[in-house]
């Protein structure tokens, strides 16, 4: 019972904070008036692991979010494996070769080690986590 209502709760969660910023962040970039209106979201999602319940509930969400928004925002999902150093690779291979807009992050030890690889890239970094001074970290 606990892990229907953890998979209900998290797939809630994600989509409303997806849907927030992916609002903004559209609203952001038609005021600008942008070239390419596409926003690409990457996420680095607990697949598999330990995390992975929260992982499939997080992917429901992103399908959700993938059929409200359709053309106007692309959604890449990388799998973090619950560990941090897969975490890494996932987020780099997002940031550099997908080349994402933002990304929205799931594990706190993952959130932790990205935080100032995204910073770098000056991306901004969604993570369903509360840690204490990742916003004075990470400006964006």
């Amino acid at each position: 019972m606990k892990k229907v209502l953890y998979s209900v709760v998290g797939v809630f969660v994600g989509a409303l904070v997806c849907f927030c910023v992916v609002y903004f962040c559209l609203h952001q970039r038609e005021s600008n008036q942008c070239v390419d209106s596409r926003l690409k979201v990457g996420c680095l999602i607990a697949k598999t692991g330990f995390g992975a319940d929260f992982g499939d509930a997080e992917s429901m969400a992103v399908e959700l979010l993938r059929s409200e928004f359709g053309e106007t925002v692309s959604f890449v999902i990388e799998d973090n494996k619950s560990n941090v150093r897969d975490g890494i690779l996932a987020c780099q291979k997002l940031l550099n070769v997908d080349k994402v807009d933002m990304i929205y992050c799931d594990l706190t030890m993952v959130v932790n080690a990205v935080s100032p690889l995204v910073r770098r890239k000056r991306k901004v970094l969604i993570a369903a986590v509360c840690l204490k001074g990742l916003l004075e970290e990470n400006d964006l």
